[in-house]
């Protein structure tokens, strides 16, 4: 489905609920007067406190507006350019995980990822899997004990898991 179809049904869509919107009955108002007569008898809430819950409220609606706008204008600051090309070499990673043929297009992207000056730790053990994968069985054993190593400092379950698939990828050298 083309996005201009999408757009077309969406605003088909808005546009009956619209109608329906407009074509519902509407309850009756009172009036005006015996609304604010009511209000203003006793036991009806003092002026003063009604200034001060309007203030309350103003003040809420005077924050959240604020807090939008902040948010707003921290997003228009634009991406760092490293950044940018490490979630396109992501996004060249996941076309190619799908793909077990192309796992060489995984590993170009998986290393050019590593060249950046910052990087996550997990594509250290992502390029020694493909180097198993794609049959260096011994450098990508080598590559999965030292990020067992690393990772080991702050999560040793993980790095447990890790020297098991760097055995695994020897004893397949059998």
């Amino acid at each position: 489905m083309s996005w201009s179809l999408v757009y077309l049904l969406m605003g088909g869509l808005i546009a009956v609920i619209a109608l329906i919107a407009f074509r519902a009955p509407d309850t009756p108002r009172p009036d005006a007067d015996r609304l604010h007569k009511e209000l203003a008898e006793p036991g009806a809430i003092e002026p003063a406190a009604r200034a001060v819950a309007l203030a309350i409220v103003g003040l809420a609606w005077a924050w959240a507006i604020f807090t939008i706008g902040r948010f707003m204008v921290s997003m228009l600051v634009p991406a760092d350019p490293w950044e940018v090309v490490l979630r396109i070499l992501n996004n060249v990673r996941a076309w190619a995980a799908a793909r077990p043929e192309r796992s060489d297009v995984a590993l170009w992207a998986v290393e050019l990822g590593l060249l950046l000056h910052s990087h996550p730790a997990r594509l250290r053990c992502e390029r020694a899997q493909r180097l198993v994968q794609r049959g260096d069985l011994l450098g990508g054993a080598t590559e999965l004990d030292a990020y067992a190593e690393v990772v080991g400092a702050v999560d040793e379950s993980a790095a447990a898991r890790v020297r098991q698939q760097a055995h695994a990828a020897r004893a397949m050298l059998n």
